[in-house]
């Protein structure tokens, strides 16, 4: 029992170190001010060759690092 509340003690001390690294200057928050179609997004994947992929309700949105591309 002690075992256990210790691992899920450690699981929630990562989620904050997370939820504080998503609220610092390193990411890069990207929306439709930067050409992507739509704010809402189903679903986000990288390809093989570095692309970002963001599905959205108005389609699909490629990103390659600087700029968005709706097909």
């Amino acid at each position: 029992m002690r075992i256990k509340a210790i691992l899920i003690l450690l699981f929630l001390s990562t989620l904050v170190v997370r939820a504080d690294d998503i609220n610092s200057d390193n990411y890069l928050r990207l929306g439709m001010e930067h050409g992507l179609s739509q704010s809402f997004i189903h679903s986000i994947i990288q390809d093989k060759t570095g692309f970002m992929w963001f599905g959205t309700n108005d389609g699909l949105n490629r990103y390659d690092g600087y700029t968005f591309k709706t097909l």
